[in-house]
């Protein structure tokens, strides 16, 4: 069913179209198509963009919250089998960390081996003194690290997917930690 979101758009135009046909018909089906694209309203904003601008404005002073995500892979770089490889890419990741100084770091597939801890150990000196992690994995797999205080943490469905409640200028944000997984779709 969530395939079918990929052909929304065309699904949308067709739609259109079929009501453009039907008016031009004086059929009263064109109400059919309208009660479609009606029902999926919402859906509208996902694939246009109504009213506002894509220019990040910051000029009222407030500093803005920086998050990055990152599929850490097992920090296994190219290798797909072996998780001792020496070159991991951490110190590339690393470096992109220390350039971009998010406040939250979101990472997925983390492993808690040695390279690692030494990593959350590093990271607790820039600043990340908040891990989460979701249920039943002791910071292990889907993983938080946080400048920011944490307020409250949940999870939902399984281990992969939580999220966690901060404080940031006052005001509560909750930030998501899923591991998006591919329908494995072959030939």
């Amino acid at each position: 069913c969530s395939l079918l979101s990929y052909v929304y758009l065309y699904f949308l135009l067709l739609d259109v179209v079929f009501i453009i046909i039907w008016l031009m018909l004086s059929s009263k089906w064109f109400l059919l198509s309208l009660a479609g694209i009606l029902l999926r309203m919402s859906f509208i904003p996902l694939f246009f963009q109504v009213g506002g601008t894509d220019k990040v404005d910051d000029d009222d002073g407030q500093p803005m919250l920086k998050v990055m995500s990152f599929n850490a892979h097992g920090f296994r770089g190219s290798e797909m089998g072996d998780f001792t490889v020496k070159d991991s890419n951490m110190l590339e990741f690393i470096q992109i960390l220390e350039e971009e100084q998010p406040d939250v770091l979101v990472l997925q597939e983390y492993v808690n081996r040695g390279d690692t801890v030494i990593l959350s150990d590093r990271l607790g000196r820039m600043g990340y003194r908040h891990k989460i992690s979701a249920e039943g994995r002791p910071f292990s797999g889907e993983i938080i690290f946080s400048k920011l205080p944490t307020v409250y943490a949940d999870g939902w469905c399984d281990v992969d997917k939580f999220y966690a409640d901060m404080l940031w200028n006052g005001d509560t944000v909750r930030i998501y930690c899923l591991h998006l997984d591919s329908y494995h779709l072959d030939q």
